[in-house]
């Protein structure tokens, strides 16, 4: 809110509903299973509108896994 005079009125109007959080598991055909914890954040006025944060738990193999497909992606945008 300090830093940016256009967000401080829309932090005042809580706009966003609760989030929904949760595990979801995918099985990645190149790093295998992933158990990312998620959360959703949807705006009130929108109701198709919604923001989806997936993250591994630290030192999780999940967290070794993402790691490991992140390099795989910066490898191949390096190529």
């Amino acid at each position: 809110m300090v830093a940016s005079p256009e967000f401080r009125p829309l932090w005042r109007q809580h706009d966003v509903l609760a989030p929904g959080d949760g595990l979801k598991r995918f099985d990645h055909p190149v790093v295998g299973m992933l158990e990312l914890e998620h959360t959703v954040l949807a705006l009130s006025d929108t109701n198709d509108l919604s923001l989806i944060v997936y993250s591994a738990a630290p030192g999780t193999p999940s967290a070794a896994r993402l790691a490991r497909l992140l390099a795989l992606v910066s490898a191949e945008e390096n190529d």
